[in-house]
């Protein structure tokens, strides 16, 4: 099954998923992911305190070098949008295209993207787009 054709089913479960997230507790993040986010981990790369901005969050992913994913990248893709926005999409990963153009959602996914926002009443631009 395509992406698009799970979207009536996803859509249409979509309140019951809601609720059932809603009342029951949260899962506790794995060990793993407690070490990954540990503030003297994030200190060592990104400085005392971290970005208070998403420009300059912006500007710390563009050099930053804790993963081998930017040896073949040109650049980092961040997140693009209003800070304040009420939706926020998150895609798979930058793609070609995005990596080029330092931007998500630009190529084939992006097009996708749009196509669906446009059916749905949503302006992109107030949205905020990005990429893990």
């Amino acid at each position: 099954m395509s992406v698009a054709e799970a979207v009536p089913e996803l859509a249409a479960s979509a309140v019951v998923r809601t609720k059932i997230m809603v009342t029951e507790p949260a899962p506790q993040p794995s060990e793993t992911f407690q070490r990954l986010r540990s503030p003297a981990l994030n200190r060592t790369t990104i400085g005392d305190s971290g970005p208070s901005t998403l420009l300059a969050l912006g500007h710390d992913v563009q050099g930053c070098r804790r993963r081998p994913l930017w040896r073949d990248a040109t650049r980092g893709v961040c997140g693009e949008g209003p800070s304040t926005a009420h939706l926020m999409i998150v895609g798979e990963q930058p793609g070609d295209q995005e990596d080029l153009a330092g931007r998500p959602f630009v190529g084939l996914a992006g097009r996708l993207l749009d196509a669906a926002l446009s059916e749905a009443g949503i302006n992109r631009a107030e949205v905020f787009l990005t990429t893990p």
